[in-house]
């Protein structure tokens, strides 16, 4: 009869222990899918912050860049103004047929408009990208050398007893010859830069 017993004390023992291991395992089955669970829920929080700091540095990123768009864009404005004044200052200063005598009241105002343009191309030059900003610099150098003609032309330097009228041809011709087409093509720069489209007039639609 002993070995009965001990046969059932076996079997029984045997039971507990498979059931003890099963639970053991469900156990850890369990904890194993709650700590995914939380680890999951972890990583969705951290990539919402991220999303989140993201989408800021974007903001910042579009307003900082919409900001020097719109600063650019009145530095241009501004500027191009100022050259095609003296450029309109100029022609009316170095004309060949001109109904009244120029007076050096035009002379300084002409001056005073392209130092203006100077002084603003010189200060905000960084504004322009360097093939707009060697355009203007062109330009400006081609009007003072009209400037400069047109005072030799005029006798306006203390040396100078006489005028030259060969001077004077030259500053005209700079002006309204050589200037205008390098104005034109700084114009076409600036709208580069504003993101403006160039037409040139073959895409002009014809009237029918």
């Amino acid at each position: 009869m002993e070995w009965f017993f001990a046969i059932i004390f076996v079997l029984s023992s045997t039971g507990v222990l498979g059931g003890v291991g099963y639970l053991i395992k469900r156990g850890l089955e369990q904890f194993a899918a709650l700590n995914l669970e939380s680890h999951k829920g972890d990583l969705a929080e951290a990539l919402a912050r991220f999303q989140g700091q993201i989408e800021r540095i974007n903001v910042e990123h579009q307003t900082v860049f919409t900001s020097m768009h719109a600063r650019r864009a009145e530095v241009i404005e501004d500027l191009y103004d100022k050259l095609a004044a003296t450029q309109e200052a100029l022609t009316d200063m170095t004309a060949p047929i001109q109904f009244e005598e120029r007076s050096q009241e035009q002379r300084q105002s002409t001056i005073e408009k392209y130092n203006d343009a100077r002084r603003l191309f010189d200060k905000k030059r960084l504004y322009l990208q360097k093939a707009a900003a060697n355009k203007a610099d062109e330009l400006l150098k081609m009007m003072r050398i009209a400037i400069h003609n047109y005072d030799i032309s005029k006798g306006n330097f203390s040396s100078q007893q006489e005028g030259n009228a060969q001077k004077w041809l030259e500053a005209w011709e700079n002006v309204s010859e050589a200037i205008p087409p390098v104005l034109e093509e700084l114009a076409d720069e600036f709208r580069d830069i504003l993101g403006i489209e160039n037409k040139s007039s073959d895409d002009a639609v014809s009237p029918s």
